[in-house]
């Protein structure tokens, strides 16, 4: 029959061992929990310092953005690209902090602000890349205006008189503006395909998640930036035709006829006049002006042989 009493020289080390084995478990259970509290308050300051950042960087460009805008109006295109550039440096900012909060992406909830938010990022530093050769092509058109400069006043809305005004430049004036809008063609092309491409990131951002004065201040924008787009395209086609079409940088021949339309002809009028005229850089350098039967001038002495 086994011995059922309890030994006791054994009883005392196995509480003891037992008593120690519990001490391990909550010490372990402690040290896990404190570990889980740091990485909690980490990982809060963590993300609260990124959001902080971002929001501070956004609207800081979004401030920048708006100096431009005022600056271009007042025709002071140097300061408007400073403050591009400065735009430009807080959006990058603002994507620096973003990348901290890409982990999020894993979340179901902050997803979609998080895929947002990049989206909006990205087509506004887009926009910003965009721009910026036009704006730099316009201050080369507009460098060294002065106060009383006609171009200056008709595009501040001073004067309407566009006549008048093409009519006050000089001749070396004339020239420099078809050499800047020659060499600007391929810029302010490249600054309407580019603000197309801008406008589609910005389109395909659901900003509805980041809040609605975000969104309908997005939806201003693109509205805005299609405006402008269609402008730099009308713009680049100026560019690229006016100067050729203007005697630069080659002189320019262009035959001319005036219809007498009170001599009826099977096409409707009588070409009676004709011109030839030479432009070059802008200026005319020669009209000839005649009518039709002097064509025939260099045959009268001719001759006619005897039949």
């Amino acid at each position: 029959m086994p011995h059922l009493k309890t030994n006791m020289l054994t009883a005392r080390p196995l509480r003891q061992h037992n008593r120690r084995s519990i001490t391990k478990i909550v010490l372990w259970v402690v040290l896990l929990l404190v570990v889980l509290v740091i990485v909690t308050v980490a990982a809060s300051t963590f993300f609260y310092d990124a959001v902080r950042g971002l929001e501070t960087h956004a609207r800081t460009g979004r401030t920048e953005l708006e100096q431009v805008e005022l600056y271009a109006q007042g025709l002071r295109l140097s300061e408007a690209i400073e403050h591009l550039d400065l735009a430009d440096a807080e959006f990058a900012a603002a994507q620096h902090d973003l990348l901290r909060l890409k982990i999020l992406m894993f979340v179901p909830g902050p997803r979609s602000t998080v895929i947002a938010t990049d989206g909006l990022l990205k087509g506004s530093r887009s926009a910003i890349s965009s721009l910026r050769p036009a704006l730099a092509a316009a201050e080369s058109v507009l460098s060294g205006l002065g106060d009383d400069d006609p171009i200056g006043l008709f595009l501040s809305g001073r004067t309407d008189d566009l006549s008048g005004v093409l009519g006050e430049l000089t001749a070396e004036r004339k020239r420099q503006l078809l050499i800047v809008l020659h060499e600007s063609a391929s810029q302010i092309r490249s600054s309407a395909v580019g603000l197309g491409e801008s406008i589609k990131i910005l389109e395909s951002v659901d900003a509805g998640v980041l809040g609605l004065e975000i969104e309908q201040s997005l939806t201003t924008a693109v509205i805005r930036l299609r405006g402008l787009r269609s402008q730099l395209n009308n713009v680049s086609v100026a560019a690229e035709l006016l100067p050729s079409l203007l005697g630069y940088p080659e002189l320019s021949r262009y035959l001319v006829f005036f219809q007498n339309n009170t001599e009826l002809r099977p096409t409707g009028g009588f070409l009676g006049v004709y011109g030839l005229v030479e432009v070059m850089d802008g200026s005319l350098v020669s009209t000839t002006v005649d009518d039709v039967y002097a064509l025939d001038g260099p045959s009268e002495s001719v001759e006619r042989p005897i039949p």
